[in-house]
């Protein structure tokens, strides 16, 4: 059993189709439209926001969420969809983190997530399934 070291996220008992109709029935919300394609895209899948055992920044959405990812990938790709996947990693400096970057300056701050630092931002999550690298 792993250690909890990040944290796990809320739940207030509402299902995504609540939520996406919560956000569409606010007369404030930006319209947006749909492509003409469906893609998968999986944001931030790296190690800095996924290993609660080993991170501060990690959070925990569902203790199967990188299966579910992964499943969710291999099924678009079999499909011939597009899985796009995202990460975030700054510069040695920090200074491309923005104002995200100057709420906290800790060691598990924002912009220590550095290509290269043990927060890593190129390092995906070894759990995922490996499509990320292109292949």
């Amino acid at each position: 059993m792993m250690t909890l070291i990040g944290t796990q996220m809320v739940c207030d008992g509402r299902t995504a189709r609540q939520i996406f109709e919560d956000v569409m029935a606010n007369p404030a919300r930006a319209k947006f439209g749909f492509g003409e394609r469906l893609a998968i895209v999986n944001v931030d899948f790296q190690q800095a926001y996924t290993r609660t055992d080993l991170f501060k920044t990690a959070y925990e959405t569902d203790p199967r969420q990188i299966e579910y990812a992964n499943a969710i990938s291999r099924l678009a790709r079999s499909r011939g969809m597009p899985v796009i996947w995202s990460r975030v990693g700054y510069k040695e400096d920090g200074g491309d983190a923005g104002v995200w970057g100057t709420r906290t300056d800790t060691p598990d701050s924002l912009q220590n997530i550095k290509y290269g630092s043990e927060l890593r931002g190129d390092n995906y999550d070894g759990r995922l399934s490996g499509d990320y690298d292109g292949r």
